[in-house]
């Protein structure tokens, strides 16, 4: 199934458990919901994945300088 998605990188739970994480906590969800939902007794495990989420919004803020550096 994943090699006729061309993904070449092995498809572990862990995987699956790591994307249902950011990507919920980058649809606005809280690290307390995240957490509940993923199992965690502390909410330390599940502030990982929010470091994830923000250096992607960093990213993002500074692909925008960089554009209004250019014009």
């Amino acid at each position: 199934m994943t090699a006729d998605a061309g993904i070449t990188k092995n498809v572990s739970f862990h995987t699956s458990r790591h994307t249902f994480a950011v990507l919920t906590l980058a649809a606005g969800s809280d690290l307390y919901t995240v957490g509940k939902l993923l199992g965690h007794t502390s909410i330390n495990s599940t502030q990982v994945y929010a470091d994830v989420v923000m250096e992607t919004k960093v990213e993002a803020i500074s692909r925008i300088s960089n554009y209004f550096s250019n014009l």
